[in-house]
């Protein structure tokens, strides 16, 4: 259900703390594949 993984990972708290955590596994995210590729590409 969409509302079960939006609210793990959102949380039961404020909105703003949910958005912030989305927002930090898509900087992970991002970040971790630009270094993937950066180190296959060099």
């Amino acid at each position: 259900m969409p509302e079960d993984w939006f609210t793990m990972i959102v949380g039961k708290g404020n909105v703003n703390e949910g958005l912030l955590r989305i927002i930090g596994f898509i900087v992970i995210f991002i970040g971790g594949f630009g270094t993937l590729f950066w180190w296959l590409l060099r």
